[in-house]
């Protein structure tokens, strides 16, 4: 469980039953893989625009790093490599927005009401559920305000799995108990 606040509001996001954590990151997971995707393509397009190598020995405004305790002080911004920085995050949204573009209305309003039924708003006193019945109790909940809710509870009860299944977390481990043979 945490807390949130949007827009002056407070929020507090649960944590879904195992079942619906499935179904949700199975509907997901192509999001996911997108951004996966999408981001490791530009961190790869963004070292093949650094000048000079990456680590010791890097130059920096034409100055040598290496045994240097601090970067040098003026720092310069190249309006052309702006661009082209924005020209990169625009193509690692790419996959994500296909993705999402490409989803069943269906699968999309699952995962968003799934996401949003764990989710309580505050309202002064006590928190209280933002959705009853698969409708949303509040009318001035905005479309940033949903997405950055689903996102926190997907965080919250999907991260860790996420990470388990690229290989990335070391919690949960699988370890061999079958007995040795003699």
């Amino acid at each position: 469980m945490s807390d949130i606040e949007l827009n002056g509001v407070k929020y507090r996001t649960g944590k879904m039953d195992v079942f619906a954590q499935a179904h949700v990151a199975r509907k997901v997971m192509p999001v996911v893989m997108g951004m996966g995707q999408g981001f490791a393509a530009a961190a790869q397009r963004s070292l093949e625009l650094l000048p000079g190598p990456v680590g010791n020995g890097a130059v920096i405004n034409g100055a040598d790093t290496e045994g240097e305790a601090e970067a040098p002080a003026e720092v310069t911004v190249d309006p052309q490599m702006e661009a082209r920085e924005n020209a990169i995050m625009f193509e690692a949204l790419t996959p994500i927005a296909e993705v999402l573009s490409a989803m069943k209305d269906e699968d999309f309003d699952y995962i968003l009401r799934k996401c949003l039924s764990v989710v309580q708003r505050s309202n002064g006193e006590r928190y209280v559920p933002l959705m009853r019945g698969g409708s949303l109790m509040f009318d001035d909940i905005d479309l940033g305000t949903l997405t950055q809710l689903t996102m926190e509870v997907i965080q919250e009860n999907l991260g860790p799995t996420f990470l388990g299944l690229v290989g990335l977390g070391s919690a949960g481990t699988a370890t061999s108990t079958s007995p040795s043979p003699q």
